[in-house]
């Protein structure tokens, strides 16, 4: 299987990002000396609201360019905490694409992006039917409460399933990197928020069977060259170091 962006709507104004475009999955199966093709869109709430409107209800990453960009994304925001929401009532890590990669554990598949929850999916297979079905986003009974990145970990050992996600808003300006740890049947065991010293992007990381990674590279959120300079919202800046976190699995 494989997934990736592939836009149903475009902005307004045209600005696109390769980050951008709604997630599709496309599989293949062999059988019997036969290969069949499947693709489908992830019916996330997003899309289903957008395809309902017959239009493009949300901001796009390739729209944070410029101070246009950042205006309309502001003034989206402001809307949405007065209660005025297109789309409906999309929950807060609830509202994204789907669009990056997969993740399975416990019998289940996930399409994923790092601002969300994992979105489970199903391929339905049989000897007369082969389909891809989206089921809808997984808190995990309620117990996970932050994003979780597009490349969530299992250790075949064990069956843990290991997840971080990263903030951009956190306190003084600061970001934060959340961690949590799930057991092989989906019993959260810790989640921990790290305190980095700015908004930053952090795609994946790496675990070994005692330690997790993070990188921390300086690839930062700069709304200020966005609106100064017609930069895109992330830069990264060649002058500070990368650092590595590395920690106990049981922090």
């Amino acid at each position: 299987m494989r997934n990736g962006p592939n836009a149903k709507f475009h902005a307004d104004n045209g600005r696109g990002h390769f980050f951008d475009g709604d997630s599709m999955i496309h599989a293949f199966r062999i059988k019997n000396g036969r290969i069949y093709y499947c693709n489908r869109y992830t019916n996330t709430p997003r899309l289903e609201a957008e395809s309902k409107a017959d239009g493009p209800l949300f901001i796009r990453i390739g729209e944070l360019f410029n101070a246009s960009g950042l205006a309309k994304s502001a003034l989206f925001g402001l809307e949405r905490k007065v209660g005025y929401k297109a789309g409906g009532d999309l929950k807060k890590h609830q509202n994204g694409t789907a669009n990056t990669s997969f993740a399975h554990h416990q019998k289940k598949t996930f399409a994923t992006l790092e601002s969300d929850f994992p979105f489970q999916i199903r391929l339905d297979r049989n000897d007369k039917n082969f389909d891809i079905k989206s089921i809808g986003y997984d808190d995990f009974d309620g117990q996970l409460t932050h994003n979780v990145s597009a490349h969530p970990k299992v250790d075949r050992k064990t069956g843990e399933l290991l997840c971080f996600g990263y903030e951009v808003e956190g306190k003084d300006g600061k970001g934060l990197i959340y961690y949590s740890l799930f057991n092989k049947d989906r019993k959260l065991l810790l989640s921990t928020a790290i305190p980095i010293t700015s908004p930053r992007m952090v795609h994946d990381f790496m675990i070994t069977e005692n330690y997790f990674i993070i990188p921390d590279s300086p690839m930062e959120l700069r709304p200020d060259l966005c609106v100064k300079e017609g930069k895109f919202i992330f830069q990264f800046d060649g002058k500070k170091s990368t650092r590595y976190g590395i920690m106990k699995r049981q922090c």
